[in-house]
């Protein structure tokens, strides 16, 4: 895409088993770890809420909203109760820079669902 180009629209929900496989073909996951598999997991334990971000019906975005909050003991030291924003991505490489992740962290529902 041209420096400067904008997308469409960008939507953001909460990831669905069925849009675990679309993930892993759109976003796809480094090596073979089934990266969108184990954020999915998590979130139906209870651990986390995970965010896809779309642009029409293509996943083009995903990060995590970790409710025990960060890993490092020393940040929740600092900021104990406090959940993470964390493993946020755009995908493909040509999407980055033109705002998908500002759409997503700024995204009424997502505050919201931080909040």
């Amino acid at each position: 895409m041209a420096e400067g180009a904008s997308i469409g629209p960008v939507t953001i929900t909460v990831c669905r088993e069925q849009d675990v496989e679309l993930l892993e073909r759109h976003v796809p996951s480094p090596g073979r770890n089934r990266f969108h598999a184990r954020r999915f997991a998590r979130q139906e334990q209870g651990l986390s809420t995970y965010l896809v971000a779309w642009l029409e019906d293509t996943p083009v975005g995903s990060g995590a909203i970790l409710w025990d909050g960060c890993g490092a003991a020393e940040v929740r030291r600092c900021y104990p109760d406090c959940p993470e924003l964390g493993g946020l991505g755009v995908w493909p490489p040509e999407l980055r820079s033109l705002g998908v992740l500002t759409m997503e962290v700024g995204d009424g529902d997502t505050r919201s669902m931080i909040l």
